[in-house]
């Protein structure tokens, strides 16, 4: 009997041992793949205060640069674009189509080509409407992505 007495107790701590063990080894397990699994960074919608002259704003991000645009209620994202681009404050390349309005082929440092195709996405989601066919909110983020 008294065998089983000292038994038990010594089975219990190796018991509780394996079980830290355990513990332990989960909790690494979750603090680690976080680190090395691929996501993207959420996009947070920036609301940029309206200015006093009447003009909304918005942030295009291209790769890792952001740039504020302004624009007058009811214009589209390729005027807006296209004013940004008159005051010097972005690049892009964009081609006509006759009834289906302008597709950007180049912005900033993101260029077509290689299969891949420029995609823009507005606070997150992938735009439906090409650039000359969404009207800009205040406080749009606009994303541009080689897809």
């Amino acid at each position: 009997m008294r065998r089983r007495f000292f038994y038990l107790p010594m089975k219990t701590k190796f018991i509780r041992k394996r079980v830290a063990l355990a513990v332990i080894i989960a909790a690494l397990a979750f603090a680690i793949v976080p680190i090395f699994s691929p996501t993207e960074a959420p996009v947070r919608s920036v609301a940029p205060a309206q200015s006093e002259t009447g003009y909304l704003s918005a942030i295009i991000r291209v790769g890792d640069s952001a740039t504020a645009i302004a624009w007058q209620d009811g214009a589209t994202l390729y005027e807006a674009l296209d004013r940004a681009r008159r005051e010097g404050r972005i690049d892009f390349g964009a081609r006509e189509y006759s009834g289906l309005g302008y597709f950007i082929e180049s912005i900033g440092s993101l260029s077509e080509g290689n299969g891949k195709f420029l995609t823009y996405f507005i606070n997150g989601k992938r735009a439906s409407v090409g650039v000359s066919s969404y009207l800009l909110k205040h406080g749009d983020v606009i994303e541009w992505k080689l897809q």
